[in-house]
């Protein structure tokens, strides 16, 4: 039975989780090995992470909703962030040996920075000191997981053509000097997020007959 990489267009994000919950209780009762979902949230949405501070979040939940943005708390690790339509959602439901989140990480951010330097001619790199995949000064990817129950779920947000806005209304990540910027932004042109995620698509799948190899995945 293989890992599935499935593309799957705009979603809610509580139709998202609901998904990844299904599948996580598949991949536990051996229904499924193990499932990448590629996504879209749509309505924008904020979400707040197990490690969230309450000045991260810059306005009251009721002026964010009346922005258009869903305020949404998320059992991932990590603090805010933002996900609007334009920016691409790779959640990652896989089952894990232990809780030791650098093999998961290095799986994730491995093919971003290949399409990214690769593909895009965008010098990028993953900050170990500020998780994520930055470019110069500018953070393009966040990434939060939750490991428990052997099984991974949630994963990384790579800012494709979104535009940008509801990072104004929180301290990204909880850091309010992190300058977030999008891969359309920096190209200086408007770039498809159907492309982007039909290439990670592509680097994905060459990856899955090596993620066998490491201690995460059982």
């Amino acid at each position: 039975m293989a890992i599935k990489i499935e593309i799957i267009g705009q979603i809610s994000f509580d139709k998202a989780n609901e998904m990844q919950l299904n599948i996580k209780r598949d991949v536990i009762s051996g229904i499924e090995h193990g499932v990448l979902l590629m996504l879209e949230h749509n309505p924008a949405v904020i979400t707040l992470g197990r490690n969230a501070k309450q000045h991260s979040l810059l306005v009251s939940e009721q002026e964010a909703q009346s922005l258009g943005y869903e305020v949404r708390y998320a059992s991932r690790g990590g603090d805010v962030t933002v996900h609007e339509p334009g920016q691409l959602v790779v959640y990652f439901i896989l089952p894990v040996k232990s809780k030791d989140v650098n093999s998961l990480i290095r799986y994730a951010i491995n093919p971003v920075l290949k399409f990214l330097n690769e593909d895009l001619s965008l010098p990028s790199f993953y900050n170990q000191d500020k998780p994520g995949v930055w470019s110069g000064d500018k953070k393009l990817c966040s990434l939060g997981f939750d490991l428990s129950g052997g099984v991974s779920m949630h994963g990384l947000a790579l800012n494709v053509c979104n535009t940008l806005e509801g990072f104004t209304l929180v301290n990204p990540c909880g850091s309010a000097d992190t300058s977030m910027s999008s891969i359309s932004e920096l190209c200086g042109q408007t770039v498809d997020i159907n492309f982007c995620a039909e290439r990670l698509s592509d680097y994905y799948t060459s990856q899955i007959s090596h993620l066998f190899r490491t201690p995460l995945v059982q």
